[in-house]
Formats: C-alpha cells, sequence, structure tokens
C-alpha cells in the first residue's frame, strides 16, 4: 500500500513538463538550447526546415508552444527549434536541471543585460564566418583556461576603457593557438598594473608593429622562450 502511494506521488515525465512549460522555463531552457545549436553549427549549410508534421511526437511535445505558428517561423528558426527539442529530449535529468538553472538566471537578469547580451549575440550571427570560427576558437581557449586565470583576464578586459575594449576583443579573436599562448605568457610576467594598457598598446598596433612590441615585452618581462 505506501509503495504505491509512493509510486503514485512520483511525478510523471509529462506532469513535469507539464509544470516547466506553465512556469515558462522549459521553452526558454530549449530556446537556450537552439542557441548552443547555432553556435555549433554556425557555419554549417542550411538546411531544409521541418513542416510541424514531420516533427517526431517527442519534438512536438516540447515544442507544443509553436503548433499554430510554427509554418510562419523562419526555416532557420524552425530548424534552431527541432534542434532544440532534440538536445532536451537526450539530456538526463542533470543536465535538464542545469538548463533550466541556466534559464532561470536569464530570466532573473535585468532587462538591459538581456538586452545587450542578445545584441552581442546578434552581432555574433552577423560575422562572416571565418570570424564567427575565430570567436569559436578564441572561445574554447578561454574555456579551457584555469578559473582563477579567466577571472583575472575577465577583471583586466572590464579595466579597458569601453571605447577601445572592441579592438582588444579584435586582437584577442585574430590570434592563433601559439600567438594567443605568446600573449598569456607575455601578460602573466608583466606587472598586473601594466596588463590593462599593455593591452590597449598591442590592439592599436598593426600585425608586424605587434609582434616587434612583443618581442620587446617578453625581453624586458624575461618571459622564458619554449624549447625548440
Amino acid at each position: 500500500m505506501n509503495t504505491s502511494n509512493k509510486k503514485n506521488s512520483e511525478p510523471t515525465r509529462d506532469a513535469c513538463v507539464a509544470h516547466l512549460r506553465r512556469t515558462g522555463v522549459l521553452i526558454g531552457a530549449v530556446l537556450g538550447l537552439c542557441l548552443a545549436c547555432s553556435m555549433a553549427f554556425a557555419t554549417e549549410p542550411a538546411t531544409a526546415a521541418p513542416e510541424w508534421s514531420m516533427l517526431t511526437s517527442q519534438q512536438q511535445e516540447v515544442l507544443v508552444e509553436f503548433r499554430q505558428t510554427w509554418n510562419t517561423l523562419s526555416p532557420e528558426m524552425r530548424e534552431r527549434l527541432r534542434l532544440g527539442a532534440d538536445r532536451w529530449n537526450n539530456l538526463d535529468p542533470d543536465q535538464r536541471a542545469r538548463a533550466k538553472e541556466r534559464m532561470l538566471r536569464w530570466q532573473a537578469l535585468p532587462l538591459a543585460e538581456r538586452e545587450r547580451r542578445t545584441q552581442r549575440w546578434n552581432k555574433f550571427r552577423a560575422l562572416p564566418p571565418a570570424e564567427r570560427m575565430r570567436v569559436k576558437r578564441a572561445m574554447r581557449a578561454y574555456m579551457r583556461m584555469p578559473p582563477a586565470q579567466r577571472q583575472q583576464l575577465r577583471e583586466q578586459f572590464e579595466s579597458i576603457p569601453e571605447a577601445e575594449r572592441a579592438g582588444v576583443k579584435s586582437m584577442l579573436r585574430s590570434f592563433t593557438p601559439a600567438e594567443r599562448r605568446r600573449f598569456q605568457h607575455m601578460l602573466r610576467a608583466a606587472p598586473e598594473a601594466q596588463r590593462s594598457a599593455l593591452m590597449r598598446e598591442l590592439a592599436r598596433l598593426d600585425y608586424a608593429s605587434r609582434n616587434r612590441r612583443l618581442s620587446e615585452l617578453e625581453t624586458q618581462f624575461k618571459v622564458p622562450q619554449p624549447a625548440q
């Protein structure tokens, strides 16, 4: 009897989906996964967008909010939503919990911050494919850094005046992996108080002048050279 009551009290998958849909978290999480899909396939050729009737029952269950307007959405948006629904259905419970947590954090952001991040995403989507690939490589390199190093880099970047940040970001995206490692080694060797100014100085230089200046800084800060 107790076992039966316990079983009946456990939320079913359908009940969980219904609750998430009522709170708006489910569709928000799926839209977040759509953005992840867009990042992953930003340089892939476009594919034919499916009609609503072509979606699987699992996809339709997640995307039911779009049932009435599905065929009015752009082909690109329909494909992103389909991929987002697939990703959601393939997540395990822990991964779904993290996706919901990210969405709740997004909903808690001030409207101005959400708009700023949306604008930044739209700018990324407008970049040429080669530039998007450079951005993705730079982001992967950043995510491989130890947390303390990422925090330090964020603080250094935030200390740069707003008007000069675009130039610094462009420089960082242009680096090859070897150039990025060289830049990071120099920056770590430099006194902390000088790092922001050095980033701004290097960002203002052309490629050849930047390499010459970087060599001077490596000598000045006694940066160990890699073994040949």
